[in-house]
């Protein structure tokens, strides 16, 4: 059951999209114990309202009946617009009353940072106190850390650096199950697609030295999966199966209208590569054309500074197959019925009584 935050944006919004959407005092009324999941959204404003609803709606479609209240949190460090700003100041809480609070799961996005570097992230210090809060005795059951969250994690943890790409890890890539016992991957099927974005990565042998295991990876994109030695406290995702079908199109227009600007001062600069295994049929002819359009700089200095025409960004969307929504349905399913499974009744406490926090499926 579909429910929200009781008041703001949010809750206007998911209505519009699920008439079903209920707002937190209407669950309580209903005497049912929610699920209480925090989202620490640090992606850029443009992309903040779309990662709020690339996660939560299939959160809501994986509760199976029960009420899931997420809650967005407001990271310090993370630079905003005054307009966006604004906005999570209505809508969102701070760390310090998710703490008070009590959260029995928990959402970190990933993020756009301009140096490599994560320790020069402005959110660097505030994410470093998350992370150390949600390992303590007082954090919520599991947290799922994404993309550029769980480098981050690796190297506050453990001192792990990523590791640069010579390229950029973009496109949609076959994956299998590596563990199809793992309460995490089981009655998913074997075999399916995931995108990715990214131009860093945490290996698998950085992940493995840790005792951490590989759930799910790719031959040609590498792990997308991987979890904390106990199987459940942290989730590791590198790949980005809450992507909406038209996101990876969102950030090839983004990427487009950047080098050609840079390509304009810099003849050499070359422009952005299409994502891999993306666009198909009629959809792939649309988008090479309008990308030797822009190369032979028709579009420059025009209205769309590498941004398609809306007419032909529908056309390619019309023909570009989405090939892991069941993979995010099962994965999100997965996690939140291990949630339920091991969390405490009181809110605020990660695990109920008996649960070996070591090996929390006992494997």
């Amino acid at each position: 059951m579909p429910v929200t935050p009781p008041k703001g944006d949010y809750l206007h919004r998911m209505k519009t999209i699920d008439p079903t959407v209920i707002c937190i005092n209407e669950a309580t009324k209903r005497a049912v114990r929610e699920l209480h999941i925090g989202i620490i959204n640090m992606m850029p404003d443009t992309a903040l309202k779309k990662t709020e609803t690339q996660f939560t709606m299939p959160l809501h479609y994986a509760s199976g009946g029960l009420f899931i209240v997420p809650h967005f949190i407001a990271l310090d460090g993370v630079d905003r617009n005054k307009k966006t700003q604004q906005y999570v100041d209505e809508n969102y809480i701070t760390f310090d009353q998710a703490k008070e609070n009590g959260l029995d799961g928990l959402i970190i996005t990933g993020a756009n940072i301009a140096d490599p570097d994560l320790r020069k992230a402005t959110f660097y210090e505030p994410l470093s106190d998350v992370i150390n809060w949600a390992e303590s005795d007082l954090g919520p059951t599991s947290t799922l850390y994404s993309c550029l969250a769980s480098h981050a994690y690796m190297l506050i943890k453990y001192g792990e650096e990523r590791t640069p790409l010579q390229e950029k890890r973009w496109g949609v890539f076959e994956h299998k199950v590596r563990n199809e016992t793992h309460p995490l991957t089981h009655g998913m099927d074997t075999v399916f697609d995931i995108p990715h974005s990214r131009w860093n990565e945490i290996t698998e042998d950085q992940f493995t030295k840790y005792g951490m295991p590989i759930l799910i990876a790719s031959e040609e994109a590498g792990v997308h999966m991987a979890t904390s030695p106990d199987g459940l406290r942290s989730v590791f995702w590198q790949g980005h199966p809450e992507y909406n079908t038209n996101t990876l199109l969102g950030e090839f227009q983004r990427d487009l209208g950047i080098s050609a600007e840079r390509r304009a001062s810099a003849e050499q600069t070359p422009l952005a590569p299409l994502p891999k295994n993306y666009f198909h049929g009629k959809g792939l002819s649309l988008i090479e054309d309008f990308r030797n359009k822009v190369e032979a700089g028709l579009y420059h200095n025009t209205e769309h500074k590498g941004h398609l025409p809306p007419e032909i960004f529908a056309d390619i969307i019309e023909s570009t197959p989405n090939r892991w929504s069941s993979a995010k349905r099962a994965l999100l399913s997965n996690w939140i019925a291990a949630i339920i499974d091991k969390t405490h009744e009181e809110r605020g406490k990660p695990f109920m009584d008996g649960v070996d926090q070591d090996n929390v499926f006992n494997l």
